[in-house]
């Protein structure tokens, strides 16, 4: 999470600057592309880290699964369990 957030960081710093510098007829593109360089190369590593968690770790949703999700309770009947112990008493 937090490579891509850096990347989304360079990404907008990048897009910063360069709208500050939309009036000059060649702006440098040195720090333009090292910027966008670097913030490709952190995605890069982002989706590889996250693609290690499904192939490696296998770590994801079942889609598969046949069971099937119970009914939650009533509100009511949560809170008298978690006010009075379970027993419904008051």
């Amino acid at each position: 999470m937090a490579a891509n957030v850096v990347s989304l960081g360079l990404f907008v710093a990048n897009a910063a600057v360069m709208y500050t510098e939309l009036g000059k007829k060649q702006p440098s593109p040195i720090s333009h592309l090292m910027m966008t360089g670097f913030g490709f190369l952190i995605m890069l590593y982002a989706g590889f880290k996250g693609w290690a968690l499904v192939q490696s770790h296998h770590i994801g949703i079942d889609m598969t699964t046949d069971k099937k999700i119970s009914q939650q309770k009533p509100v009511q009947q949560n809170a008298s369990e978690i006010f009075t112990g379970g027993n419904g008493k008051e």
